[in-house]
């Protein structure tokens, strides 16, 4: 059966926004993926910040770098 901790909707939607080269709307997926829930895994925190510092590097214009330093801590 289907659990919402087994399938990360925002990162999986980062991505295909990402192939799509809509850097604006990776960004703001991945920011919703991070902040969206209090049990988020240490694993997950660690994969979200990295793609947004990632974003934030690569892409300025569509992700600024202060959207890598949201999520709970």
């Amino acid at each position: 059966s289907y659990r919402p901790d087994m399938y990360d909707y925002h990162y999986s939607k980062a991505v295909l926004l990402y192939l799509n080269q809509n850097y604006a709307g990776t960004c703001e997926a991945l920011t919703a993926g991070l902040n969206e829930t209090e049990n988020i895994s240490n694993f997950r925190i660690e994969r979200y910040r990295n793609a947004l510092d990632y974003m934030a590097h690569e892409y300025p214009t569509y992700c600024a770098k202060e959207t890598a330093r949201q999520g709970k801590q």
